[in-house]
């Protein structure tokens, strides 16, 4: 098999398996638990809308599996490290999210290293990056 790596911009809130099955008309299945907690997952960039509620596909995700996979973006505004406010990319038109989005989620994950002036040399030449990616998106 092949290896992959992806990034996704999604919504979602959260919510238990039960509640989902009821939200989508689905039964429970008999050998699942319906307490299990985890994510109700809309995304937004493909796939045919499967709910009239949303206007992208919608999942369930449990709880594990998303928080390893997905970081709130209104807690990049709040972290400890303050460059990391310039990689949000909710105000850019949509087509310049896709080249932004990707690099948000290298700068968080980077985040997690140990605090050192490496670190903040590595973030300040993403950023820098990020700015130049964008840019060439636009030349045509």
């Amino acid at each position: 098999m092949n290896t992959y790596i992806g990034t996704k911009v999604v919504k979602a809130r959260p919510m238990i398996k039960k509640d989902f099955c009821i939200y989508v008309g689905r039964d429970l299945p008999k050998d699942e638990d319906g307490k299990e907690k985890g994510y109700l997952v809309e995304y937004t960039d493909g796939g045919a809308a499967n709910h009239p509620e949303h206007k992208g596909y919608i999942s369930w995700s449990p709880v594990d599996v998303f928080t390893a996979s997905y970081n709130i973006m209104e807690n990049i505004n709040s972290n400890k490290t303050p460059i990391l406010k310039y990689f949000t990319f909710a105000h850019l038109p949509e087509h310049l999210q896709k080249i932004s989005a990707p690099i948000c989620s290298l700068a968080i994950l980077m985040d997690t290293l140990p605090n050192c002036p490496e670190k903040t040399a590595g973030l300040r030449k993403l950023l820098e990056a990020k700015d130049c990616l964008v840019r060439a998106s636009l030349e045509k």
